[in-house]
């Protein structure tokens, strides 16, 4: 009896024993869960570190927590370092021995074989992900980004005569697929559409990158990055007004650092121009800023600056594709977005591929890409074989990538080459000088169209030009003073295409006297060829003091308005000359105006006027005399090769407006220089005007 009540007792005390440790399994398993939750939380607001001691607390309690096995492997991968890596695998590996059916886990061990560099074992486990969960979309998104990868490592590769382009093709054609089913999952999957949209740039489908934009701008208009890609997107496509309009309302949407880097034209100075800008004050960088860009653009007939355009679509595309997120750096600070800011796309681009060659002095030889451009090429090097290019390293200065590009930047730090759409031609130009209203200065811009560059219709006797032109004058520190931009419907007398000839324009404007930056834009509607002048002007000051003698306009014909008193140019029919060439047959006119002669107790002035015409360095003093008709007559001689005339001449007002007709048939074939020289004979006063044209056969 005794042994059985023994027996008896020691099953109770086993039952409650038991028991006993199932409560304090559940109490244990709630503590876990606690540590679990805290642990979650702390990831949700990055605070890694804490977030690992709190999983860990929870394995304490429970050690067969896949979840938190698993969230530890994400942290452990996510610091990036061989130990980290390590205590990664080991993780991963007991949470799917615990949940070997979870897509997610196999997500995760997917990520960490792509970080230790092994792709196929990657691959492996995102499809062993799908196979478990068909709607898994980062699975999809990481199988593209691996496709996508591949595509730059093969794409410009050489390996002697052996090009790779058929499978960047293939990779290219896969990756597009993968990003385009992880969206059918999840439509809102951020890094798919912009590695996607990244896709659709490089193999030119910018219909597509744009749809693709304007999608999640629908469903978020304030995504700046979405607004900076459509409007790469919308320059690629060549429409420019709205890649501006896009790009602008990206700056809006910047914070202001991003912003500063963005617009400021730092990422393209040599080091000299760097340092300068570096001291100037903020009202001096404000100021460069506008002078930098303005300088730089090709055409100001547009409402936006194209060379500013430029930069932003290059900026825009080096974040999109050389920027390193996983490391927080913008693709504008990684070696190949700094050359491809400043120098835009290479020429050309090839890569070598990677070996290794046992026995070699340097067994392992690294992928090394080279861009090339017209004057030069830039190197870059894939040390580590991780697909991230730097420039190339050299034992010396001629094979180190980063001393030439250091080396460049101080003689060449940027360049831009514009598509103005139609052919560039050169307008021959001058700018005339006439006293105007209110201490302004009249300027006339006479200017010559090259019929061979622009698209007329013939009417008849007449040909008709259709143009757009544009006139513009900026003060020395580059502030707009004359902006004029209009359409200009000319006529001239039918052009025959077998010859030579100019149709001839004029524009006027009125400006204070100084030092301006001058350009002229003359775009013909048909063709969409374009004449462009850039120049450096001195707007002449005529007071009211000293005896002065206005411009030399050189012209084809000048004749008096009929009917009419002539008090000022525009009185007179005046075709100019913008060439200032002439042929001996053909006949000089100029048109000259003389201000400030001194009037006699009677209100009368008297003057003589003296012109010559003949090579540089001539001394006047033996030229010979003839007549030429200003409607007056004019004592002359004349030697071959040399011809000079002088008038005395009388009149009631202290501004005269004059022409001369002047024959040049004994003048030989060379640029002349053409003297004119007015004396006031009520005083000493002498004024003297001095211009240079041409004489051909």
């Amino acid at each position: 009896m005794l042994h059985r009540f023994y027996i008896f007792a020691l099953m109770i005390l086993l039952i409650v024993a038991s028991v006993e440790c199932q409560a304090l399994q559940a109490s244990n398993s709630d503590s876990a869960l606690f540590h679990l939750t805290k642990a979650l939380d702390l990831m949700i607001q990055e605070h890694e570190e804490e977030a690992i001691g709190e999983f860990h607390n929870a394995l304490t309690l429970d050690s067969k927590c896949a979840e938190a096995h698993a969230k530890l492997a994400e942290l452990y991968m996510n610091k990036g370092t061989l130990m980290g890596r390590i205590k990664s695998e080991r993780h991963i590996r007991q949470a799917l021995k615990l949940d070997r059916r979870n897509a997610d886990y196999r997500v995760t061990y997917g990520m960490l074989k792509l970080k230790q560099g092994f792709n196929h074992g990657a691959q492996a486990e995102f499809k062993k992900a799908i196979e478990l969960d068909p709607l898994c979309a980062e699975a999809y998104f990481l199988l593209g980004k691996i496709s996508e990868g591949e595509v730059w490592h093969y794409r410009d590769m050489i390996d002697g005569p052996i090009r790779f382009e058929n499978f960047a093709q293939e990779d290219e054609r896969r990756s597009i697929g993968y990003f385009e089913k992880t969206l059918e999952i999840d439509p809102n999957h951020r890094d798919a559409l912009f590695h996607l949209g990244l896709a659709y740039c490089e193999r030119g489908s910018y219909d597509e990158m744009a749809e693709l934009y304007q999608k999640i701008l629908r469903d978020n208009p304030k995504d700046k990055d979405a607004r900076l890609f459509l409007g790469l997107a919308y320059y690629r496509q060549r429409r420019e007004t709205e890649a501006w309009d896009a790009f602008e309302e990206a700056k809006r949407l910047m914070p202001g650092e991003e912003r500063v880097v963005f617009e400021s034209k730092q990422l393209l100075l040599s080091p000299d121009e760097e340092k300068r800008y570096a001291t100037a004050s903020v009202a001096e960088k404000n100021s460069l800023e506008d002078r930098f860009w303005l300088e730089r653009d090709p055409i100001y007939l547009t409402d936006y600056n194209e060379r500013t355009l430029e930069h932003y679509s290059r900026v825009a595309y080096a974040n999109l594709r050389y920027g390193l997120p996983g490391r927080g750096i913008p693709g504008w600070q990684t070696d190949q977005g700094k050359v491809y800011i400043r120098y835009g796309p290479p020429k050309g681009r090839v890569r070598t591929r990677p070996s290794i060659e046992p026995g070699a002095k340097d067994p392992v030889q690294t992928s090394i890409e080279i861009w090339s451009y017209e004057k030069f090429d830039h190197y870059f090097e894939d040390m580590m074989l991780t697909g991230q290019y730097q420039f190339k390293w050299g034992e010396r200065p001629g094979s180190d990538g980063l001393y030439q590009y250091t080396a460049l930047i101080k003689e060449v730090p940027q360049t831009f080459e514009y598509d103005y759409g139609g052919e560039r031609f050169t307008m021959p130009c001058f700018l005339a000088n006439f006293r105007g209203d209110g201490g302004r200065t009249t300027v006339d811009v006479c200017y010559a169209l090259p019929a061979q560059y622009l698209d007329y219709t013939v009417e008849s006797d007449a040909s008709r030009i259709s143009t757009e032109v544009g006139t513009f004058f900026f003060d020395r520190t580059w502030k707009s003073v004359v902006k004029e931009i209009a359409d200009q419907e000319l006529v001239t007398d039918r052009i025959d295409p077998t010859k030579e000839y100019d149709v001839v324009a004029q524009r006027t404007v009125q400006l204070k006297p100084g030092k301006y930056h001058f350009a002229l834009e003359v775009r013909d509607r048909g063709s969409e060829n374009i004449g462009l002048l850039r120049d450096t002007v001195n707007v002449r000051d005529y007071g009211f003091e000293s005896l002065q003698i206005s411009d030399i306009l050189f012209a084809s014909a000048i004749a008096p308005v009929a009917n009419q008193r002539v008090c000022s140019r525009h009185d007179f029919r005046i075709t100019p000359n913008p060439r200032k060439r002439y042929t001996t047959s053909q006949p000089v006119y100029i048109y000259y105006e003389i201000y400030n002669l001194r009037q006699d107790e009677f209100g009368q002035t008297h003057y003589e006027i003296e012109y010559t015409v003949g090579p540089e360095g001539e001394d006047r003093g033996g030229l010979a005399k003839l007549i030429g008709d200003i409607g007056r007559l004019f004592g002359a001689q004349r030697r071959k090769g040399l011809i000079s005339a002088t008038s005395e001449n009388k009149g009631m007002t202290s501004t005269e407006c004059n022409f001369l007709r002047i024959d040049i048939r004994d003048v030989p074939p060379e640029t002349t220089v053409l003297t004119l020289t007015v004396r006031d004979l009520n005083g000493d006063d002498e004024a003297v005007r001095k211009d240079r044209f041409v004489i051909r056969e």
